[in-house]
């Protein structure tokens, strides 16, 4: 009972710890800010309002919501955008944790939900984001309330019902008007839904939740293709193809540039080659460029294919290897990112830092260092907790745990599948910030199954 006590007690102080830095260098770094390629992009957007097929209408309505309100008052606009990022972040953060462990009420359950949203608020590796003109806050925060809604279904009955299958809706479709990739990423939860009510036999909910879906997707992906002009952006068409070269490919177009077709070699020299697999975004923003304007996408796509097929034929274990080694990172990805900025793996992850890092080095050093370090060791108390309770109870209650776990689960495999095969060998955690999410909220599972100190 003492060392289960004093585990807990570890696992509060960390937390307390990590919560109190993560506020300190959001106070030190607010409105600053920094300046991605993104960013410079999606300003440029909220202007003309010429999309590209990666990009959602519903950010760039925000930033020049944003600029409009501030703009009257003289003050730049990035600060009351980081405000609403933060406020949504922590709200659907608390969601989260509440709908997830929906075990109490009153006063403790705020109390235990509003620390826990702290606590996913200043998770070191996604903090950065809510302090960024990028869409990934929302986008993350938004997922989170979506799974807590879905997660809240599985584990009580009644709420399993019409008013969940509009929330869905709207989120998903709300994500989707955000990011394009999150169409998909939302399909996952909503299908989820539909076989909870297919396995219910509630077959009329069931086609209520096809409806809604149908509905809400229609008019989140009809929105988007109205305003997006495929290509605007100059980089490479968005297919399966692109993806492929991208993943298959790259860093070997000047190695492999005997294997090449014939149509490539006449438009891309050896040494064009190696330049391109010196940085892995010009596989987007000057190889499929080049190719496509000189063939057309569809030729293009078909010779993407061809190339990404011979390298793979060519360098199978290499390519296998690198695809391994991404999905690792992405999946672990807290554990992934320590060792990349100790100087292992290809990786965006010692850029982001530094970014991070701009203002406030030193501060950003001990609070990532702290945040990843306490990280590793909460894991190994909570780990530690659970094998003691398993020892005591003298079995293993799975059916609790299949019903909460098997959702975030899939949305995590997915997610972490998409971005190992559509990245170009090079881990970008800022890709996945509701699987890093998702681990650091196993800390808090954690402690809520080995009990909480008391809560007055």
């Amino acid at each position: 009972m003492r060392v289960r006590k004093t585990a807990v007690s570890l696992l509060v102080i960390g937390m307390t710890v990590q919560i109190l830095l993560g506020i300190l260098w959001i106070l030190c770094n607010f409105p600053s800010g920094w300046t991605y390629p993104e960013t410079e992009y999606y300003i440029a957007v909220a202007d003309s309002w010429v999309l590209d097929e990666y990009t959602g209408v519903l950010y760039p309505v925000l930033i020049r919501g944003c600029r409009v309100l501030m703009g009257r008052l003289g003050v730049p606009f990035e600060g009351l955008l980081y405000l609403v990022q933060i406020s949504v972040a922590f709200l659907c953060d608390s969601a989260f944790v509440m709908l997830c462990r929906w075990d109490l009420c009153g006063r403790k359950m705020l109390l235990r939900a509003g620390f826990g949203g702290l606590y996913l608020l200043t998770v070191p590796l996604c903090v950065q984001w809510h302090l960024s003109i990028l869409p990934h806050s929302f986008l993350s925060s938004l997922f989170l309330l979506l799974l807590g809604l879905c997660i809240r279904a599985v584990r009580h009955k009644e709420y399993c019902n019409a008013k969940l299958v509009i929330q869905v809706a709207i989120l998903w479709a709300v994500m989707t008007l955000l990011h394009p990739d999150y169409w998909w990423f939302g399909l996952i939860p909503v299908l989820y839904i539909a076989y909870l009510f297919l396995r219910k036999k509630a077959f009329t909910m069931f086609v209520c939740v096809l409806a809604a879906a149908v509905i809400s997707s229609v008019l989140a992906v009809g929105i988007n293709t109205l305003v997006q002009t495929p290509g605007s952006s100059g980089k490479i068409q968005k297919s399966l193809g692109a993806s492929m070269v991208s993943r298959m490919v790259w860093p070997n177009f000047h190695t492999n540039y005997f294997f090449w077709p014939d149509e490539i070699k006449a438009i891309m020299t050896q040494v064009d080659g190696m330049n391109i697999s010196a940085h892995a975004d010009l596989v987007q923003t000057s190889f499929g460029p080049m190719v496509e304007e000189a063939y057309g996408k569809d030729k293009a796509d078909e010779m993407y294919w061809q190339m990404a097929i011979n390298c793979f034929t060519v360098r199978t274990k290499e390519v296998i290897t690198a695809i391994g080694e991404d999905f690792v990172a992405y999946l672990f990805t807290p554990w992934q990112v320590k060792s990349h900025l100790d100087g292992s793996g290809l990786s965006y992850s010692g850029w982001h830092y530094d970014k991070m890092r701009t203002e406030t080095p030193k501060l950003t050093r001990w609070y990532v260092d702290y945040g990843l370090i306490s990280f590793e060791i909460g894991m190994i108390l909570v780990v530690c907790l659970e094998i003691v309770k398993c020892i005591k109870a003298r079995h293993i209650r799975v059916t609790g745990c299949r019903a909460g776990c098997s959702l975030p689960l899939l949305c995590v495999l997915f997610q972490v599948v998409w971005y190992t095969m559509a990245g170009a060998g090079m881990m970008d955690y800022r890709n996945v910030p509701v699987v890093i999410l998702l681990w650091y909220y196993v800390l808090i599972v954690g402690m809520e199954r080995a009990e909480w100190p008391s809560i007055p």
